[in-house]
């Protein structure tokens, strides 16, 4: 223990001493960007032209925070967006696409330049996306010669296959036909009379006339999809009665969920076509099995006289009706 007095003089002499001065300011590790430039400085010597300056030299991290700091800031590194697959936005967008590819696909190459293509052509069962159509020019020549026009209704189409074989009456042109005596004669054989397809006899028989020729060789349907691929088999199912070949064709990656059925699919007479966004192209991924029936031929018939007559006024699509004075584009459905 400190005695008394002795501890008073411990107290004046810590007293009477000055505060310690605080250290000093420590120049940081990085040098001032404005007291030199270091591109001015000899390219093999930088170093030492700042170590003549008082100047400690920077590291490599200090140097690249310099430059960072300056007018050239450091790049941004975002992280990469994910990839995703190309897909159409509009089915009206994979039309043109089909329609390119179809005459090949379809048809072969030797009959690619005989191929005539059009869209919303009204069958006997709703409206195909695309119809392709091969037609004997030779009967539309004879068919023109002699100012045999296209048929316009089913039932029209009808009686002009009933009246294939040979002269008939018209109770047994009814019969055959399906329809009524009264409306054969009142509203189908005026309209067939006008546009040439029949004549009458000498005795009342009614029959064909000698150029009234069906104009198709081959009838190939599509119903395009860009998800809904439920949808588009029902609609190929009722186009079946209207072509020689119907298909479907989807935007591939909504091909996936039907992968491992396109051969049913195929059993049942519809064919698929994938349409790749990415690459602009179509290609078949099965084609339809040969399934007819009874009716398949008044519809084959009856959507080749349409195309007939759209080519014939030089159209290629069909009355596509306007939403409140505008045309909607075709969206998934």
């Amino acid at each position: 223990m400190l005695e008394t007095g002795s501890w008073h003089a411990a107290v004046e002499v810590a007293i009477s001493q000055p505060e310690s001065s605080p250290a000093p300011y420590e120049r940081p590790t990085c040098a001032p960007r404005a007291s030199v430039a270091v591109d001015t400085l000899l390219p093999n010597e930088p170093e030492r032209g700042l170590a003549s300056l008082g100047m400690r030299p920077p590291d490599v991290a200090c140097r690249n925070k310099q430059f960072a700091t300056h007018d050239q800031k450091a790049p941004l590194m975002l992280p990469a967006a994910p990839a995703t697959t190309p897909r159409f936005r509009y089915e009206s967008d994979m039309i043109p696409v089909i329609s390119a590819a179809l005459p090949t696909l379809s048809f072969g190459r030797t009959t690619v330049d005989e191929v005539e293509l059009f869209t919303e052509v009204p069958a006997v069962f709703g409206i195909p996306d695309l119809t392709a159509i091969r037609f004997d020019f030779a009967a539309v020549t004879a068919r023109t010669v002699a100012g045999v026009r296209p048929l316009a209704t089913d039932a029209e189409v009808r009686l002009a296959l009933a009246l294939e074989t040979h002269p008939t009456t018209l109770a047994e042109l009814a019969r055959r036909s399906g329809y009524s005596v009264d409306y054969v004669r009142r509203a189908v054989l005026p309209m067939l009379t006008e546009n040439g397809w029949v004549t009458r006899g000498d005795n009342g028989d009614y029959r064909r006339a000698p150029a009234s020729r069906w104009v198709s060789k081959r009838i190939v349907t599509v119903e395009a999809k860009l998800r809904d691929w439920s949808r588009a088999l029902g609609q190929a199912r009722r186009q079946r009665l209207s072509a020689d070949a119907a298909y479907i064709a989807l935007d591939m990656p909504a091909v996936k969920p039907i992968q491992d059925s396109l051969d049913r699919i195929a059993a049942g007479g519809i064919g698929v076509i994938g349409v790749d966004a990415a690459s602009g192209r179509a290609r078949v991924l099965v084609r339809p099995a040969t399934v007819r029936s009874s009716d398949s031929r008044v519809g084959r018939m009856l959507i080749a006289e349409r195309c007939l007559e759209m080519w014939q006024r030089g159209e290629r699509t069909g009355q596509v009706y306007p939403v409140f004075g505008w045309t909607a584009p075709t969206e998934a459905s």
